[in-house]
């Protein structure tokens, strides 16, 4: 039995400018979810500036991931969550105390599924 090569190639293959418009659409979801958190209409974000933005588009991202898998993780509730860290947790606290990540992550879920 002879297999035409057409027969095993995608309807539509995925070329290197789909790959880049999906990372660029990333990018732009990224930064919309940390603008949306900045805003102000989740928390205060006292402590904002004590965040390296690669590390908020760390969170971000960790969150995007997770969010594949659970549809109740929306981009206003990655936001809200992003938002209630930059407000009750400094970077620095988050690197001095070990496990504290998962801590604050915990916090920020629990204040945002009452938001």
């Amino acid at each position: 039995m002879a297999y035409l090569v057409e027969d095993r190639i995608p309807d539509q293959p995925v070329t290197w400018s789909d790959a880049s418009h999906d990372h660029a659409t990333n990018q732009d979801r990224i930064s919309a979810i940390i603008t949306d958190a900045h805003s102000g209409k989740y928390f205060s974000n006292d402590v904002q500036d004590s965040y390296p933005s690669r590390v908020e588009v760390a969170i971000v991202r960790l969150a995007i991931r997770s969010s594949r898998t659970n549809p109740a993780i929306t981009d206003a509730f990655i936001a809200c969550t992003l938002s209630h860290m930059l407000s009750h947790s400094s970077f620095t606290y988050l690197t001095t105390h070990p496990n504290s990540g998962e801590e604050v992550t915990l916090r920020a879920r629990v204040a945002c599924d009452q938001h």
